[in-house]
C-alpha cells in the first residue's frame, strides 16, 4: 500500500467521523466526506479506468487501518463486518464513477440502524456534490425520519431542490391532448413500487376494489412485482419497472388518465420525475411521505384536520382536500388478513410482568425513540420490550438498537428483537405484546392498523407534523383519544395505569375489535364515498365548472 492510499483511507474515515458530530444542516457541504479519497484511489489505480481487484481485503486490513474500525464501530454504531463491507465498497466501486453511490451506500446504512441524524449529514453531501433525484429523495425521507426536523425544514428542503425534477432539453415530451369532457368515466392511475406488500395489501387494495365501476376505471403502474392475487383489484395493470421516466409519461399519456396518485414518494424507484412533466391533468401527491412535494408538479394532497390541521396548511405547497375521514391515504382492510387470526389475552397475565412492543421497519426508531423507551422501562421496572423489523435480520442493526439500550442503562435481558416473519405470522406475535409504542416522529399507519385489529392498545404521544400525527389520528378515528398522551410522562402514566389492571386490559383486549368496525378508521363505505365525491368534485374544477377554483 502506498502512504498516499493508506493516508486517504485514514482521511475518509475519519472525517467521515467528523461529519457524524455535527449538527445536521451546519456541516461544511463541500467538503463532508473526503474528496482526497476519490483522487488517491484513482491516483493508485483504483478507479474507474484502473486495476479495482488489488486484493481489497489485504488494504483494508493493512498496516493499522483495521485498527480504526472499533473507533468508527462506536461512534456509528456498527459492527466491525459492516465497517470493513463499507471499505470494500469504496475500493471497489467499479462502475461509479463518483463517490455519491458510496456515500449514499453507506448514509442508508446508517439510517437503517437507526441514526438518521448522522445519515443525513452524508445524504447532503451526495446530494450537493450530485444534484440527483435519488440522492433528493434520499435526503428528503432521512430529513422526514430525524427527531428535530420541523415544519419548515421540509419546506424548505422541498422547494430548495425542485429544480431537479425539471425536464432536460433533450426529453422528448408530447404535447399533451388531455380529454376535458365533463361527464365521463373517470380514468384514475396509481402509481407504486410496492404494490406487493402487506400495507398495500391490508390497505390500499380494499379501496381500489371498492371504487364504483360505473363511474371510475383504475389503473395500476406497478414498478415491483404485482401478485396475481391483486390483479382483480384494478381495471388494467401495468408493469413499469424498466420503463424510463419518459418511457412512463408516454404510457400514462396514452391511457389518457384524468387523475394520477403517487403512493411511492420517496423510494428507490422515485417517479418524481414523470410527475415533473405533466403526465395527467390533476396530480396527487404525499400519501407514503407525509410531507409537502414542495413542487408545482403535484396539485392536491388529501388529509384531515387531525393529520394536517389548518395552522400546518402553510408548510405545504400542495391544496388540501380535507374531510374528516381522510385520516390516511388507505383504510384497513382486514377481510385481507387471510384467516382471521384470534386475538389472545394479555401476556401479562402469563408471564407476570408487561411486555411492551413496537412492529415496524426499523429505519423509523432513532436515538430519541430508544431514549423515550428506555425512560419508560426504568419507570415501569417489571416491564420489557419486544420489538420486530426486517433490519433485526441483520446483525448490524440488532447491534446498533441494543447499543443504544445499553447507553440508556437497558440490559440485553429486557429487549427483544425479531426478525421479518409472513404476515399472518406477525399478526400471531401480538399475542406477545401487551401494549403497543410508536417512535417519533414515524407513528403509525398500517402498523397501527395491525396492532388495534389484533386487540392490542397502543399509546402514543401526539406530535407537531404530519408524520407524528398519524398515529393519534387513527387513534382518535377508534374513538381511542385517550391513549393519546402530550408528554412522555403522561405516557408512561397511561401504560402504567393500563398494565395495572389486567382484568380492563383483557376486556379492552377481548372488545376492541369489534369497536374498530364500528369507527371511522374503518367506515369503508364512508370513505369511499368521500374519496370519490372529492376526486369528482376537483375533475368539474377543472373541467372549469367552478371557474374561482383554480388547480
Amino acid at each position: 500500500m502506498t502512504p498516499t492510499l493508506k493516508k486517504a483511507i485514514r482521511s475518509f474515515i475519519f472525517s467521515a467521523g467528523d461529519v457524524f458530530q455535527k449538527p445536521a444542516g451546519r456541516i461544511d457541504e463541500e467538503n463532508a466526506v473526503s474528496q482526497n479519497l476519490s483522487d488517491s484511489l484513482i491516483e493508485a489505480g483504483y478507479g474507474p479506468n484502473g486495476n479495482s481487484r488489488k486484493k481489497p481485503h489485504a488494504i483494508v486490513h493493512a498496516a493499522g487501518v483495521e485498527n480504526l474500525m472499533p473507533i468508527i464501530s462506536e461512534r456509528v454504531g456498527l459492527d466491525e463486518n459492516n465497517i470493513v463491507g463499507m471499505a470494500l465498497n469504496v475500493l471497489n466501486f467499479g462502475q461509479n464513477k463518483t463517490f455519491g453511490g458510496v456515500r449514499l451506500e453507506l448514509a442508508n446504512t446508517l439510517l437503517t440502524c437507526g441514526h438518521p441524524d448522522m445519515a443525513l449529514a452524508l445524504f447532503k453531501s451526495c446530494l450537493v456534490s450530485t444534484h440527483s433525484v435519488q440522492a433528493h429523495q434520499s435526503y428528503l425521507l432521512c430529513l422526514l425520519l430525524a427527531p428535530k426536523t420541523r415544519n419548515q425544514d421540509l419546506l424548505a428542503a422541498a422547494k430548495q431542490y425542485a429544480h431537479i425534477y425539471d425536464p432536460a432539453e433533450t426529453d422528448d415530451i408530447p404535447d399533451h391532448d388531455f380529454d376535458f369532457t365533463l361527464n365521463k368515466r373517470l380514468r384514475i392511475g396509481y402509481i407504486c413500487e410496492f404494490f406487493e406488500s402487506s400495507v398495500m395489501a391490508s390497505g390500499m387494495l380494499g379501496i381500489l376494489k371498492r371504487f364504483d365501476r360505473n363511474r371510475f376505471e383504475i389503473f395500476c403502474y406497478s414498478d415491483g412485482r404485482i401478485p396475481d392475487a391483486h390483479r382483480d383489484c384494478a381495471d388494467c395493470w401495468q408493469e413499469t419497472f424498466d420503463d424510463s421516466d419518459i418511457d412512463l409519461l408516454h404510457r400514462i399519456r396514452a391511457d389518457k388518465i384524468d387523475i394520477l396518485v403517487d403512493l411511492s414518494g420517496p423510494v428507490a424507484k422515485c417517479r418524481a420525475k414523470t410527475f415533473a412533466m405533466r403526465a395527467a391533468p390533476i396530480q396527487v401527491g404525499g400519501p407514503n411521505y407525509s410531507a409537502t412535494g414542495g413542487a408545482p408538479h403535484f396539485d392536491v394532497m388529501f388529509a384531515s384536520e387531525t393529520l394536517i390541521p389548518i395552522e400546518q396548511e402553510k408548510f405545504f405547497t400542495e391544496r388540501i382536500i380535507r374531510n374528516p375521514l381522510f385520516i390516511g391515504y388507505s383504510l384497513p382492510n382486514h377481510d385481507t388478513y387471510e384467516e382471521q387470526v384470534p386475538v389472545s389475552p394479555p401476556p401479562i397475565i402469563k408471564n407476570g410482568g408487561a411486555t411492551l412492543g413496537y412492529f415496524g421497519s426499523s429505519h423509523k426508531l432513532n436515538e430519541k425513540t430508544i431514549q423515550n423507551w428506555s425512560t419508560i422501562l426504568k419507570s415501569l421496572p417489571n416491564t420489557r420490550i419486544l420489538l420486530k423489523a426486517g433490519g433485526f435480520d441483520h446483525a448490524a442493526v440488532r447491534v446498533s438498537i441494543l447499543k443504544m439500550f445499553k447507553r440508556y442503562s437497558i440490559g440485553e435481558d429486557r429487549v427483544e428483537l425479531r426478525g421479518l416473519s409472513p404476515y399472518k405470522k406477525m399478526l400471531e406475535e401480538y399475542k406477545d405484546v401487551d401494549i403497543a409504542l410508536e417512535p417519533y416522529p414515524a407513528t403509525g399507519g398500517s402498523t397501527l392498523n395491525d396492532a388495534l385489529w389484533q386487540g392490542v392498545p397502543c399509546v402514543t404521544i401526539r406530535g407537531d407534523r404530519m408524520l407524528s400525527l398519524s398515529g393519534p389520528s387513527r387513534l382518535e378515528a377508534c374513538g381511542f383519544k385517550d391513549l393519546i398522551t402530550k408528554d412522555l410522562g403522561a405516557c408512561i402514566a397511561k401504560i402504567e395505569s393500563l398494565i395495572s389492571n389486567t382484568e380492563k386490559l383483557t376486556a379492552m383486549r377481548k372488545n376492541q375489535r369489534n369497536i374498530l368496525l364500528g369507527s371511522n378508521l374503518f367506515d369503508r363505505k364512508g370513505f369511499m364515498q368521500a374519496l370519490e365525491g372529492s376526486l369528482i368534485k376537483l375533475w368539474k374544477e377543472k373541467c372549469k365548472i367552478n371557474p374561482t377554483v383554480s388547480l
